[in-house]
């Protein structure tokens, strides 16, 4: 009689458990979509459309898709604030991320805003203009995605304005 009572009382306590998480996941993704609702130029419509898209992403990513979202939102505040532009860019945040061990996504943002901004590269040429070259070199030299991404957050806007390019502010 007392496992009988114990299996159904730890069964409750998981039910329970279980049902507070998924409350929780819902409160966070709400905060998240109304933190990119005050952030972006998206429309209703598009905050909705966005929402799928990014779950999609999440799940193709292995992350979460209130990542996908709060990325999103951080990428609005950088001046990313059309559908697009958050949507890429916080799908290739966290892309980025995910290939480079030992980065973070804040990492991997603040390197490629850095870059961006500096080199005057746009989003649709994110992918080959920066993340291709910074992952080449991190992949056949020895310094990580990680360095290389640091140094470019830190040295980017002073070597464009040197007149370097972004290819040989890497290869330093």
């Amino acid at each position: 009689t007392v496992s009988r009572f114990l299996t159904t009382y730890f069964g409750l306590y998981r039910m329970i458990n279980a049902l507070h998480e998924g409350v929780q996941t819902v409160v966070d993704l709400d905060t998240a979509l109304i933190d990119l609702k005050k952030t972006t130029t998206m429309n209703s419509n598009e905050l909705s459309s966005f929402y799928f898209e990014a779950n999609d992403a999440a799940k193709e990513l292995g992350v979460t898709t209130q990542e996908i979202i709060t990325q999103a939102a951080n990428w609005s505040r950088l001046g990313y604030s059309d559908k697009h532009g958050a949507t890429e860019m916080a799908k290739l945040s966290s892309q980025f991320a995910q290939i480079s061990p030992g980065m973070d996504v804040d990492e991997a943002t603040d390197g490629l805003v850095s870059a961006m901004k500096a080199f005057g590269i746009d989003v649709d040429n994110v992918l080959d203009g920066v993340m291709s070259k910074i992952n080449q070199v991190g992949n056949t030299t020895a310094t990580t995605n990680q360095e290389i991404v640091q140094m470019l957050a830190r040295s980017s806007s002073a070597m464009a304005a040197a007149n370097n390019s972004l290819e040989e502010t890497i290869a330093l």
